[in-house]
């Protein structure tokens, strides 16, 4: 799999790569302009011409997510020439009739993707807008891939009661290359060197780019084990580019206590840690079941020296590299015996994400996952009586799944994950985005019963609607009965661990996350490759010891602001804390209010993640002055002042100054509610921000700090993006965090009258 060059991420759609490359503007004959540019490029990029376009991964994804939609309901638009007109606009491919009004919700949701990616300048949309539909697409085609496979799957049921497909998605689940044997889980499914799940062409891919920071990168490992001669090889020496295999799993808190290392078999410059999972010694024919056909395999133990030696230390910031470089990346659940669960919770989601699911459906009698130590399944359950397996709780592998989202799942015995007679092997990604698209649709249902139909009030799906506090959840949805206990124990699992944002994440969320996962050692080591920073190491090597809210060292902190922006600061709180005035006198407590991770040893307040970040915007250039201090707070010499509710400084104009708002602190009752979205939504409303902040606790002054300008819709304003902050009492230059606020585009103020100010403050 050869990375392409990633010209800056740009966002264009796939209408002007051609223009870059191909000179004509009009139609090939026999064709309508938006399917002779589809055909274009399908034969550039089949007949291995890619490099002569300037095409990104995330153009030639969507690309190919296109075309595997046209050539799948090809047969369906198709109409005769002399067929009556109609609302829908005929089109020509290769001299043959189409009309695109096929009544599929898939096929519907793919040809917004294609009107906006061929439409040309009247469809087009650029930036964020653009992005946003080339991710939503690629997960939701890939769940419709795998679960046409389920449904297939589940026909050869005589019993099966799931309801029909409509007729266009019946016609592409017949045509879907034919199962294995029913005798096929008695082989082993093994991958092939043709498409990883992060492959543009791979059908089951649902992610559209990872990382897209990271520069890419043609670097190997130093060390690779060869299953043929059953030892480690130094890359060096070998005359080929190697096509390996990358293992992620988990080991280190099962380390045998006391236990010397041992030598293993073909390692013959390390010794080799022992564990209580699995024997050290024996890795020779364990890795030798890995279901690949990769001869090369990288496998922590056995590839990094364990002697912590430099060349160790080299290996371990060459992470991004190793990983993203692997053809394939397998998670090894070594403590999980059987699939069985996780296929019901699948087959579950399936017919639920192609709305095909009887009604009257048993469900909470499903199997568990396994991705949990053994608990009572009942509606008491509390977050903290579930325990997970260990690899969702490792910060070391919250690193790995962030630069490879399509990692293959393999159980105990290196069985893949897969469904149909293990026909397709499914990757973390899409199950994470099956089971996203599942809860959209439960959420959906829920919504249009109405609260009648629950008699302990409508399902609550959403962790951040602070409805249902996120310990709860899971047993007030078990509660219903009418859940499957598979697909509710992945929505706690990826709720829990952040991994429901791994098609979109992030180097800030990847900071929060990693404050919540376990580390025996230096946390910034574990992720340091993937956020991209190097440069901190040499420093703390020396001797800085500088923990910021015991988490991160201060140089990396500080390295990983400037590779961020104004992002870093952009994390929401929430916290339980009344608002109430420092008393005269009193040592304000540093809480790092604006740090994007959390310390509970602090008493830091809990941070979230809100998707306000767009890819068409400008930093205010007052944030480049900002510094993090040691205690997580930061002092601020200048700042944006979007608006204040001292009187010499409200600014504007007349009109309102609308904006949505994510409250820090819970509101008190007499708040507007008006702009109140639910009364039961605490923390998240839509306000006019100048009244709003004059009555919001008015014991001091209020501050709205812009960090970023959005410029995202193209002919409307401008919107302001940021923190808004609070004196800790009147008069007071050390400020706390009271919210987050993105502008509407329909508020007045226009981006030269953001006034830049010098204000010397301190914000906890």
């Amino acid at each position: 799999m050869e990375p392409n060059e990633d010209y800056s991420d740009r966002p264009d759609p796939l209408y002007l790569v051609l223009s870059d490359a191909w000179s004509a503007s009009d139609a090939s004959p026999g064709f309508t302009k938006p399917f002779s540019d589809l055909y274009q490029l399908f034969h550039r990029l089949s007949n291995d011409t890619i490099s002569q376009l300037r095409i990104t991964r995330a153009q030639e994804k969507s690309f190919w997510i296109l075309w595997h939609w046209w050539s799948t309901y090809r047969s369906s638009c198709q109409v005769s020439e002399d067929a009556p007109a109609s609302q829908f606009r005929r089109h020509l491919a290769e001299g043959v009739s189409y009309e695109l009004g096929v009544e599929s919700l898939y096929f519907k949701r793919i040809l917004g993707l294609f009107e906006h990616e061929f439409g040309g300048p009247g469809f087009a949309r650029y930036g964020s807008d653009l992005m946003v539909r080339r991710e939503e697409a690629a997960k939701f085609s890939a769940c419709h891939y795998v679960a046409l496979h389920g449904y297939r799957n589940a026909l050869r049921d005589p019993n099966c009661q799931l309801r029909n497909l409509d007729k266009a998605d019946h016609e592409v689940m017949l045509a879907l290359p034919p199962p294995r044997g029913p005798t096929a889980r008695q082989e082993k499914l093994v991958l092939g060197g043709d498409l990883a799940g992060i492959h543009p062409r791979c059908p089951t891919g649902a992610t559209l780019r990872s990382c897209h920071w990271l520069p890419e990168c043609r670097d190997l490992p130093f060390y690779l084990w060869d299953r043929e001669t059953r030892q480690v090889v130094a890359t060096e020496r070998l005359s080929d580019w190697p096509a390996y295999t990358a293992i992620s799993h988990t080991w280190g808190r099962w380390q045998k206590p006391g236990a010397c290392s041992v030598r293993v078999e073909g390692v013959g410059d390390w010794l080799v840690p022992q564990n209580t999972i699995f024997e050290v010694r024996s890795l020779p024919t364990i890795l030798a079941g890995v279901p690949t056909s990769s001869r090369y395999i990288w496998f922590d133990l056995v590839c990094i020296p364990q002697d912590g030696s430099p060349k160790a230390g080299e290996e371990i910031a060459r992470q991004a590299a190793i990983f993203r470089n692997a053809e394939h990346a397998i998670i090894w659940f070594n403590r999980l015996s059987s699939w069985s669960g996780l296929e019901e919770a699948l087959e579950y989601m399936c017919s639920i994400f192609l709305s095909v699911d009887p009604k009257g459906m048993p469900t909470t009698t499903g199997g568990a996952t396994g991705f949990f130590e053994e608990y009572s399944f009942d509606s008491t359950i509390r977050r903290e009586q579930m325990v997970t397996d260990g690899w969702f709780s490792s910060l070391w592998t919250l690193q790995e799944i962030c630069l490879r989202p399509d990692m293959w799942l393999c159980n105990a015995d290196w069985e893949l994950f897969s469904i149909e007679n293990a026909t397709v092997p499914v990757a973390m990604d899409t199950v994470i985005a099956l089971t996203q698209e599942c809860t959209l649709g439960l959420d959906g249902r829920a919504f249009l019963a109405g609260e009648d139909v629950f008699s302990n009030g409508p399902p609550l799906f959403n962790v951040n609607t602070e409805q249902v506090p996120p310990d709860e959840m899971l047993g007030k949805l078990i509660g219903f009965g009418i859940y499957h206990r598979g697909y509710l124990e992945l929505l706690e699992l990826f709720n829990r661990t952040g991994m429901s944002y791994i098609h979109f994440i992030r180097r800030d969320l990847i900071l929060l996350l990693g404050s919540h996962r376990f580390c025996r050692d230096l946390r910034a080591e574990a992720i340091m490759s993937v956020v991209g920073s190097r440069g901190w190491k040499a420093e703390y090597d020396a001797g800085n010891t500088k923990l910021v809210l015991d988490m991160y060292p201060l140089s990396f902190v500080q390295e990983a602001r400037c590779a961020i922006g104004a992002n870093f600061f952009n994390s929401a709180s929430v916290s339980s804390r009344p608002i109430s005035p420092v008393k005269e006198g009193t040592a304000p407590e540093p809480r790092g209010s604006l740090m994007p991770f959390e310390s509970k040893r602090h008493g830091s307040e809990a941070k979230l993640v809100l998707d306000w970040i767009f890819s068409d915007e400008m930093d205010h250039p007052s944030v480049a002055s900002w510094r993090i201090l040691e205690t997580g707070s930061v002092a601020i010499p200048r700042a944006g002042i979007y608006y204040s509710t001292r009187e010499e400084e409200v600014q504007g104009g007349e009109g309102e100054l609308v904006c949505n708002v994510w409250l820090t602190h819970e509101s008190p009752e007499q708040d507007d509610a008006r702009f109140i979205e639910s009364r039961k939504a605490r923390r998240f409303r839509t306000v006019e921000l100048r009244s709003w902040l004059r009555t919001y606790f008015p014991y001091s002054e209020s501050y709205a700090v812009e960090l970023c300008r959005v410029n995202s819709r193209i002919g409307s304003r401008p919107s302001s993006r940021g923190i808004l902050l609070k004196e800790t009492s009147r008069g007071s230059r050390t400020m706390f965090k009271i919210g987050n606020y993105i502008s509407s585009t329909f508020s007045l103020l226009s981006q030269s009258q953001v006034v830049e100010r010098r204000v010397d403050w301190t914000v906890l």
